[in-house]
């Protein structure tokens, strides 16, 4: 299960593609996994099974691309 917890950017259409773009990531890994989105400095915070813990802070246009996101979350989980 994916639960996206605290996602605060402004920009509904921004919000919600950066939210799939991560739920994508994640795909159908097992377990939970909770997904925190804190657009004041873009950080994005994944927790997941055998306390996993991901966080990143993306910069600029270019980072803030749900693409660039997705690729970015997928490379840092567990296979």
């Amino acid at each position: 299960m994916i639960e996206i917890f605290s996602n605060d950017i402004p920009v509904a259409d921004v919000r919600d593609k950066v939210s799939a773009a991560v739920k994508q990531a994640i795909g159908d890994r097992p377990g939970d996994w909770e997904v925190e989105i804190h657009s004041s400095s873009w950080i994005i915070t994944v927790t997941g099974p055998n306390d996993f813990q991901w966080e990143r802070e993306f910069f600029g246009p270019d980072e803030h691309d749900p693409d660039f996101i997705r690729q970015q979350v997928d490379s840092a989980l567990p296979r």
